[in-house]
């Protein structure tokens, strides 16, 4: 699972446990205050029903006047059945009560004028949270208040109890809520710190392991998430930097070799040119043809000197990228045909023969014909070179593959080349198999340099050994048809500028 999918986890259970627990803590309120008012309006509904009779008892009492008292104290004990008290004035004076002195005074302060009524009809009302059922009664010229009182209010509940306990069980609730929130996104964020910090703690050591030079191991993070794509590009970086590794030592090996083929071909024709040189000037050569010959063997080795430098400086250029290029559309056969001719005429009898036969006419390519001539030549002086027994026989093929590739194969008839040795021979210094002990004859550079050059014209080289060495450069073919369209693409760019 990706980090994204487990922080999106994560938070949502966070979310959605909080949701829950608040859905929750609302539920066990609502049902507390559900019980408490169903309990208190159970209360009330007990009182309504009192109060029904109450009202019955008031309403039905008919005063005399030589029984008023009989009356009145049969009406009290009538209500204390039902937890009422009677209070009645006369003529607005106390005149029988069977009331507390605190409660009695609480009801003295009543307004009776707002609880006044119709004579002889019942009202019921509330007063300071007491239920209060008021009858009046004229007899004789006479006024009779009389009240029956509660110290229990049946019109409305008390608040202030249901509100101190939703409040108290609210705050209970919310706090252990919160509490178990947080528990919650502790233990996630734990586990997501963990699982962060074991590859991030890997990465780490293998940072400092790579810092140290040690590129033998790589992290295992058995994961699937970013973390296991980063691992994997830190383990290829690894192994890059391996091959890297590798591919310097075996460069700095060839360097070594090359220095010490360089300084073997340089020493030997600046030993010959010493020699001849000295030959001259003690007199040695003391006849005219022999001072001759000795100045003509003596330029000849410093022209191998010469070319040794040239090669060297044209590598340098093209290793450093300083190599300079003058590519035109060129027709291949035309060239190759130019090239062969001129080379029968140079190499003469170092070559057994130099065979041209062209598959693909009228093609097109877009080349340096100086640099393209040098690679030519660097594998025809390899096949020269490295031919053990006489001059070789060398044969040029063109060829195409597609609408798009030409190929330009080189072969000889020589020994070939190992196939241990076959992948690295366009390697810089490289000089493989029994090559290596003869590096005087070579600096291990010419098919650096084809390398270095075809590559350049964006193509590519390879090489196949059988029955001889076979060098391959495939370049792209650019047709009439297509040079025709970008003339005429420029000349319209031209036309509308």
């Amino acid at each position: 699972m990706s980090i994204r999918n487990q922080l999106f986890r994560s938070n949502m259970l966070v979310v959605v446990t909080a949701i829950l627990l608040l859905l929750i803590s609302i539920a066990v309120i609502i049902g507390v205050l559900r019980v408490s008012y169903d309990s208190e309006w159970q209360g009330m509904k007990n009182l309504d029903e009192q109060l029904y009779d109450i009202q019955t008892a008031l309403g039905e009492l008919d005063l005399e006047t030589d029984s008023v008292d009989e009356q009145l104290s049969g009406l009290m004990s009538s209500l204390q059945l039902y937890g009422y008290d009677l209070y009645v004035r006369k003529d607005g004076k106390l005149y029988m009560s069977n009331l507390s002195k605190q409660e009695l005074v609480v009801v003295q302060a009543l307004d009776f004028e707002q609880l006044r009524t119709v004579h002889e009809s019942v009202r019921v009302a509330q007063s300071r949270n007491r239920t209060v059922v008021y009858r009046l009664i004229l007899l004789n010229g006479e006024r009779y208040d009389l009240c029956a009182i509660s110290e229990k209010s049946s019109l409305k509940m008390e608040t202030f109890d249901l509100v101190q306990m939703f409040v108290l069980s609210f705050a209970a609730l919310l706090s252990i809520s919160v509490a178990i929130i947080f528990l919650l996104s502790r233990y996630f964020s734990h586990r997501m710190v963990d699982r962060f910090m074991i590859p991030i703690s890997k990465l780490v050591d293998g940072a400092e392991r790579v810092q140290k030079g040690d590129l033998s191991e790589m992290i295992y993070y058995s994961e699937e998430n970013e973390f296991s794509t980063i691992c994997n590009s830190f383990n290829d970086m690894q192994r890059s930097l391996s091959r890297e590794r590798e591919r310097s030592r075996a460069y700095e090996q060839s360097r070594v070799e090359m220095i010490a083929g360089i300084s073997h071909d340089l020493r030997t024709p600046l030993t010959s040119l010493q020699g001849y040189l000295k030959g001259v000037l003690d007199g040695v050569a003391n006849t005219p043809e022999k001072r001759e010959r000795y100045l003509r063997v003596a330029y000849e080795k410093a022209a191998d000197i010469d070319i040794l430098l040239s090669k060297l400086f044209l590598f340098s250029k093209l290793e450093t990228g300083n190599m300079p290029y003058d590519f035109q559309l060129i027709e291949l056969h035309q060239f190759l045909e130019h090239f062969v001719r001129q080379e029968r005429e140079e190499y003469g009898d170092q070559i057994a023969g130099l065979s041209y036969e062209n598959y693909a006419p009228d093609v097109i390519v877009e080349l340096d014909a100086d640099q393209m001539r040098r690679v030519l030549e660097n594998v025809i002086q390899n096949s020269v070179k490295y031919k053990k027994d006489g001059p070789p026989m060398i044969t040029l093929e063109v060829y195409r593959a597609g609408q798009d590739i030409v190929y330009l194969s080189i072969s000889d008839d020589g020994s070939g080349v190992d196939q241990r040795d076959l992948p690295h021979i366009f390697e810089n210094y490289y000089r493989g198999g029994e090559n290596k002990s003869r590096a005087m004859e070579g600096s291990g550079l010419g098919l650096s340099i084809v390398r270095y050059i075809v590559e350049a014209h964006h193509g590519s080289v390879r090489a196949e050994s059988n029955d001889g060495l076979e060098i391959i450069i495939s370049l792209r073919i650019k047709s009439r048809v297509k040079q025709r369209e970008e003339s005429e693409a420029d000349h319209e760019k031209s036309v509308d500028c």
